[in-house]
């Protein structure tokens, strides 16, 4: 025993596990995950400026042709990542039905981002269409649902 104790302080000096796995980063990070969580759960959501869209417009000396433009940015925007998140869906399917399982989470993954990319980019050209500022996503919907005016 005497020996296996011997051995075992020797190695000890050249062997450190918690350094080895990185505890000291992974704390870290879940304390920062914990912390944006709560930051999450407990935002108070009150908007620091309330303004009509033509006062931004005012503000940021904006005409309605940089307004216009910037509109067709956003469709456009939204219009190249809406396809983008189709195809990687279409390989998500495909990596799945060929049973790659862990590649086919990380494409879905990628497949979210993409489609959450095109549904913010057209939540912008919709303010723009509206002329109106903080649209919520149930008019969003409603219009998009053809229940509204189409802009």
């Amino acid at each position: 025993m005497k020996v296996l104790r011997g051995i075992g302080k020797g190695i000890k000096g050249f062997v450190n596990f918690p350094r080895w796995m990185g505890l000291s980063q992974l704390t870290r990070t879940g304390k920062d995950i914990t912390d944006i969580g709560k930051k999450l759960v407990n935002s108070k959501t009150t908007s620091k400026r309330q303004e009509s869209f033509a006062e931004a417009m005012q503000r940021l000396k904006l005409t309605e042709k940089d307004v216009d433009e910037r509109g067709r940015h956003f469709l456009l925007m939204a219009r190249l990542y809406a396809v983008i998140g189709l195809a990687l869906l279409i390989y998500t399917l495909y990596l799945f039905w060929q049973a790659h399982l862990m590649a086919a989470f990380m494409s879905l993954i990628l497949t979210t981002l993409g489609f959450t990319l095109a549904f913010r980019q057209h939540f912008y050209y919709f303010q723009i269409k509206q002329r109106k500022l903080g649209c919520t996503i149930k008019e969003w919907i409603a219009v998009n649902t053809k229940r509204g005016t189409r802009p």
